[in-house]
């Protein structure tokens, strides 16, 4: 789409300066070329530009991405920058006419076609997007919005939490993200078996279940195996509807599943993929006990609900390394490990 942009740079500064007499400059438009001049030599300039801005229809559209081609060019009279602009392609979920406040993906300062792959994206969802262009601290855009939806179901969210359908036998989804976590590949925080917040110390001593050598809850006596939702932190963090996952829950994600060892953003770790053809991503998260130890470097490991039926100073949890996955394994209550929630629709 052409654009034809007039620019008044009077105001423009480069530079700071700390007394009136300091020298001041400007942005000016001179034979094709963006220079910097004097201010003391001009007061005010103005320039205009042909932009050519096109952005294509979306093509290798998958559940988590899609890629366009984002189109720039100048007319004859504009001959360089001598300051580059920014150029790329700006999405939303929500806004139908995205700007440089939604989602960016920045591509670079020259005048050329971009190819640009637009990534962490939802399944099943409709995104609007265009082209921009941004020059000094002005945006300008495509004023053609296209529109592309991606692949697979539509996530389910939960009091603003983001879970998925996998399209397991039970039907049950998997939250996008760890508890304590703002995307899928950060660990998120580690809390002891049956507690609710995250802490420094992961020891007997600061456990809140264990009093004088004793486990003091989900016991022999007592006869509890399960956490009770006051003591399930997926519950208390994120609401009613979500909470952690039994032993049989994490086998069905483990049998059902295609497990791939991957990097996201530079967190190892494994990008699940269920029967329906969606993901989620689980990042190698290790575990911590006795203080602040790191236990296992090299592994992840997710709890359970479930105290080891064999002994209740223990509890179950879902451990996971490269190239082998554990499966269900048993340690003490007290060790730090992080939780994905799971919900039922």
């Amino acid at each position: 789409m052409k654009k034809l942009f007039t620019f008044i740079l009077s105001l423009l500064l480069v530079g700071a300066y700390t007394t009136a007499s300091a020298q001041q400059n400007i942005y000016v438009w001179k034979d094709g070329n963006l220079s910097v001049v004097s201010a003391a030599s001009i007061d005010s300039v103005s320039f205009s530009v042909d932009f050519n801005i096109t952005t294509s229809a979306a093509f290798s559209v998958t559940n988590s991405s899609f890629k366009v081609v984002a189109s720039v060019s100048l007319n004859d009279k504009v001959k360089s920058f001598s300051v580059l602009p920014e150029v790329g392609v700006c999405y939303s979920d929500e806004n139908r006419k995205p700007t440089y406040e939604d989602s960016c993906v920045p591509l670079g300062g020259n005048i050329t076609d971009y190819t640009a792959n637009i990534g962490d994206v939802q399944s099943g969802t409709t995104y609007y997007y265009r082209t921009y262009v941004k020059l000094f601290d002005e945006v300008y855009y495509d004023s053609n919005v296209m529109s592309v939806t991606t692949l697979g179901i539509k996530p389910v969210v939960i009091d603003g939490h983001v879970f998925v359908d996998l399209g397991l036998p039970s039907g049950l989804l998997w939250a996008e993200t760890n508890v304590g976590a703002s995307s899928p590949s950060e660990t998120g925080c580690y809390y002891a078996w049956g507690e609710t917040e995250n802490k420094h110390d992961y020891s007997w001593d600061s456990y809140k279940w264990y009093d004088k050598g004793v486990i003091s809850k989900y016991n022999e006596i007592d006869g509890k195996t399960t956490l009770m939702a006051s003591d399930d932190v997926a519950t208390v963090k994120w609401g009613k509807g979500c909470r952690m996952p039994s032993i049989s829950e994490f086998r069905e994600l483990h049998s059902e599943c295609s497990w791939t060892w991957n990097s996201d953003k530079g967190c190892d770790g494994y990008l699940v993929t269920g029967p329906s053809g969606c993901t989620i991503f689980i990042p190698v998260s290790n575990s911590l006990g006795f203080g602040s130890v790191i236990l296992n470097p090299f592994c992840g490991s997710l709890w359970t609900v479930s105290v080891d039926p064999g002994n209740c100073n223990k509890a179950l949890c879902f451990s996971f390394g490269y190239p082998f996955i554990e499966g269900i394994c048993s340690d003490n209550r007290f060790c730090g490990r992080t939780v994905r929630p799971v919900a039922e629709r």
